[in-house]
């Protein structure tokens, strides 16, 4: 950040007082942090690596760690490093003993929610209670449903939720996978996503219903991108973020495996949009999962477009932490490469109504003096117009 001050043509020794002498005067080497705030604490949900996050209507951050999940004012930390009280009783309404977070995510109403154990049972951030459809996806999980109407095999273990969100107080998305043998000593996987109401209602919403293997595998990472196809014929990879938009549609983000022995496709993350029925792929070239939880964070814009925490190719054989927005709109994508630069990959992206957050967790950037005991937030304007 100093170097630019200092004409590249003067000698090194030169060139190195002079930073060190701006680095003085804005205030002690704070680096990209300087226009950033800081915070700590939170019962010691920010003293380790974060891995989920999500803003709420009112401009305050939900984040979540191994330790918990903590709600952070939207001013704390702006007049320098703050110390977070309370963290989110994560007990109330969730009755089982699994009680980590697997996810973070807002209502369309921008109200946050916390997922929790391996149920992802949505847990309100900022009024504690359990989502009033949280037996509904029990009973998911488990398969006790109209395998007639739902899709779902009956077995004599329990499905796997791979990701959920909320809509609103009354209904929730979730994908759960199983592996049905399918004989001859090989298995299928059978990915289906459910919308969930508090009533004990259970829609199919995506996802090819387990009745006919003679039918061939129509997998949905083979979509032509931007063809719209029935929602229920379609063979889902594992769906890993799931994201509410308006009018009843969802984007789902999946994971690609390895099919007929190529690694490079393992990983590979697709982008599904579900709409009225059908669904589409949405291309966004070759973009992997992260080490976060979930490994693709997701987070709706006030535009209706959605960032996803990805990494990409960084040309030298290895990955770098970036951000792709998706527009649902459009069926579009592409990389905010020059907007947002995550400072690692343990970095987690957001949006914020009609801008970016990103959370920089402890020692995520050496640079930066105050981000080695502290977690940092920066902010900024999304570019384009917010329709």
């Amino acid at each position: 950040m100093f170097r630019a001050m200092v004409p590249a043509r003067w000698p090194p020794p030169a060139r190195t007082v002079l930073a060190a002498a701006a680095c003085l005067l804005l205030a002690g080497c704070q680096g990209r942090g300087a226009d950033g705030r800081y915070v700590n604490g939170g019962e010691g949900v920010l003293d380790g690596g974060l891995c989920a996050a999500a803003a709420a209507g009112d401009g305050s951050l939900v984040l979540a760690s191994d330790a918990g999940a903590v709600l952070v004012p939207p001013s704390a930390g702006e007049d320098g490093p703050e110390r977070i009280g309370s963290a989110v009783d994560l007990s109330t309404g969730v009755t089982r003993s699994d009680r980590s977070v697997s996810a973070v995510v807002a209502d369309l109403s921008d109200r946050p929610w916390v997922l929790v154990g391996t149920e992802r049972i949505p847990v309100r951030a900022d009024a504690p209670r359990a989502h009033a459809a949280h037996q509904a996806l029990h009973r998911v999980r488990y398969g006790q449903l109209d395998t007639g109407t739902s899709g779902i095999v009956a077995a004599d273990r329990p499905r796997n939720v791979t990701a959920a969100t909320v809509v609103d107080d009354t209904t929730v998305l979730v994908a759960t996978r199983d592996d049905v043998d399918t004989g001859g000593g090989t298995t299928r996987s059978h990915v289906l996503i459910h919308r969930v109401l508090a009533d004990g209602g259970v829609e199919l919403l995506a996802g090819r219903p387990w009745s006919d293997t003679a039918r061939g595998q129509n997998p949905s990472d083979g979509l032509p991108a931007g063809r719209a196809v029935a929602a229920t014929d379609v063979d889902l990879q594992q769906v890993v973020a799931l994201v509410a938009l308006a009018g009843g549609h969802a984007l789902a983000v999946t994971e690609g495996l390895a099919r007929g022995g190529d690694a490079d496709e393992a990983g590979r993350l697709g982008f599904l949009l579900i709409q009225d029925g059908k669904i589409r792929r949405i291309e966004a070239g070759d973009v992997r999962p992260t080490s976060l939880c979930p490994v693709a964070p997701a987070t709706r814009a006030a535009d209706g477009t959605v960032l996803v925490d990805v990494l990409r190719p960084d040309g030298e054989g290895g990955t770098a932490p970036a951000v792709v927005r998706v527009d649902p709109g459009t069926a579009g994508a592409s990389m905010l490469g020059d907007t947002v630069r995550p400072s690692s990959a343990s970095s987690i992206t957001v949006a914020a109504g009609d801008r970016w957050t990103t959370i920089d967790p402890r020692g995520s950037d050496p640079d930066d003096t105050r981000n080695a005991d502290n977690v940092r937030i920066r902010s900024g304007e999304l570019p384009g117009p917010v329709r």
